[in-house]
């Protein structure tokens, strides 16, 4: 693939894009730096609209097949009042997730703004992103074709900024928690640490997704994902209270929020609801995904370590302690569970550029 001559700006960077949020990783005054927002996207014909008083909607406008799409912290905000989440093994496929992409890479030039500022061409030389397992070997390599080469993005100061990405490593996505957790112990640790039998399990958004390794070798076989994560949990307690409220994206974000914080309530209408009175809800959704996760895997006898990755990593590691209460003490939570994913693409890309 030919692309225009610009100089390498840019050395590495990833971009995590999940059914429920996106994540962004790049270097910045030489630490990883990341950002997360909603994957939603709300269509817009225009800039957001201003008003004195009131502050300026947190995102950025950025064009797909010639629609606008407001991507950002604030997109769901952008959204019309009753827009439902698309869950779909073809979500590579749709605009929306084009609009997500760009918009990652809007904020990797955010993190670069002292070397990109009024550059109307950037070079990235590595980008590394992730799929679920379900959807990694039919779509891994549309991926790639898709983000290689050039692409139009609003640069720091709102002007379109031509963008060439060289090379695309594309993985699965618990590969990166494996990876954060891994950059974390010292040599001889990490020898030891990737010689076990290691099994992660990431529930994220949309899927749960598990990869079970062994000396840095994935068994691919008892590796798997299965579609449903915490917006299935989310949905399940929107259908307990009122059924229409899964299509309520601003509902939906708050309960949301209430189970990945721990919280011990939510508001809806005014009236306070109980977190804990929902449980059985969630605990129906939690147990499906860990028996997908068993009746892949086979057995846990071998398995010398299980991390719990992923935004509703905390969620599933507590209905595991009571499902496998056998193997609580090789459990453990990822300490960054939210951006571990992403923070591992990134170190992927770093040691690939350092090889090539």
């Amino acid at each position: 693939m030919s692309h225009a001559n610009t100089n390498t700006i840019i050395a590495n960077a990833a971009i995590d894009i999940g059914y429920f949020s996106t994540k962004v990783a790049s270097m910045s005054e030489r630490s990883i730096t990341t950002i997360g927002f909603t994957s939603q996207c709300g269509r817009s014909d225009a800039n957001p609209i201003l008003s004195v008083g009131m502050n300026a909607l947190a995102g950025v406008n950025v064009v797909v097949d010639g629609i606008s799409y407001f991507v950002g912290p604030d997109a769901t905000l952008q959204t019309k009042g009753r827009e439902s989440r698309t869950i779909t093994e073809n979500f590579v496929n749709t605009n929306e997730y084009m609009a997500l992409f760009k918009g990652g890479i809007h904020y990797i030039l955010k993190d670069h703004a002292a070397t990109v500022k009024g550059q109307k061409n950037v070079n990235i030389r590595r980008l590394v992103v992730g799929l679920p397992l379900n959807t990694f070997d039919q779509k891994n390599e549309e991926v790639k074709e898709m983000f290689e080469g050039n692409h139009k993005v609003p640069g720091i100061d709102g002007e379109t900024v031509d963008v060439t990405i060289n090379a695309v490593t594309v993985i699965r996505q618990p590969q990166g928690a494996m990876l954060n957790s891994g950059s974390k112990k010292s040599q001889a640790e990490m020898q030891d640490y990737y010689a076990q039998n290691l099994l992660i399990i990431d529930l994220g958004g949309g899927t749960c997704d598990w990869l079970l390794s062994n000396d840095r070798k994935i068994l691919r076989h008892r590796s798997d994902a299965y579609p449903k994560g915490v917006l299935a949990c989310v949905f399940a307690i929107c259908d307990a209270i009122n059924k229409g409220y899964s299509t309520d994206p601003m509902v939906v974000q708050r309960i949301d929020d209430a189970l990945r914080s721990g919280k011990q309530s939510f508001k809806l209408n005014g009236v306070e609801y109980k977190t804990a009175d929902y449980l059985s809800q969630t605990k129906q959704v939690l147990h499906e995904c860990l028996n997908q996760v068993m009746t892949s895997v086979g057995s846990l006898t071998s398995i010398d370590q299980i991390i719990f990755t992923g935004g509703g990593g905390k969620l599933l590691h507590g209905a595991a302690q009571e499902v496998w209460p056998e193997n609580v003490n090789v459990m453990t939570i990822d300490d960054d569970p939210v951006f571990s994913n992403v923070r591992g693409f990134f170190l992927l890309g770093m040691m690939q550029n350092a090889a090539s």
